[in-house]
């Protein structure tokens, strides 16, 4: 990919916006391969958003798996001796606001996805501007190589027909003036 400073730009506002820093993006501002990037953030343990929605998805995992064991616990409990309702409720509770969690981080994380698509689209499109602005350029660069060459047929041409013209325009005069000499001579010799 052809690095401008626009996509520079294009790629500097969508981390300042909040975009996912991956190694493509951050090759495409440092000027690095993303290899490279890639291979140093493996060495020094670099971890991504990407990575840090995964382990906010386990600890919300986990705080549903605790609080499914604890409506489990109080169900086990109402069979064996008298209905804990306060547990019941303090349970349930629990599993609503860790339902609330996972929704809550579900629409963060597929916001953040669609703003990366987003980004990727408008990147994409500018792309797609700029590769049409050159084709365009380059089919007005062909139209006029095509104008200059049907040009210079045209003033071929006309050159032929201008020779053509002194050449009959010579072999009339010379008719011309063989006649008149014929006259001249044919008059002279009479008289």
């Amino acid at each position: 990919m052809t690095m401008t400073a626009e996509n520079r730009w294009l790629e500097i506002r969508a981390l300042y916006e909040g975009g996912a820093a991956n190694c493509e993006r951050l090759a495409i501002i440092s000027g690095l391969t993303a290899k490279r990037i890639e291979r140093r953030s493996a060495q020094e343990g670099w971890t991504s958003p990407e990575d840090g929605d995964a382990a906010r998805f386990g600890r919300i995992r986990g705080l549903q798996e605790i609080a499914l064991a604890e409506v489990d616990a109080s169900m086990e409990a109402r069979q064996g001796k008298g209905f804990d309702k306060t547990r019941m409720e303090t349970a349930a509770s629990a599993l609503k606001i860790v339902e609330k969690l996972l929704d809550t981080e579900r629409a963060s994380t597929l916001a953040r996805q669609q703003a990366e698509r987003a980004r990727l689209a408008e990147r994409d499109e500018a792309e797609r501007a700029r590769a049409g602005a050159a084709h365009k350029q380059e089919d007005a660069e062909n139209a006029r190589k095509e104008q200059e060459e049907r040009d210079a047929e045209i003033a071929r041409i006309l050159e032929s027909i201008e020779k053509q013209i002194d050449l009959i325009a010579r072999s009339y005069a010379c008719e011309l003036a063989g006649h008149s000499q014929g006259r001249e001579e044919g008059g002279a010799g009479r008289g």
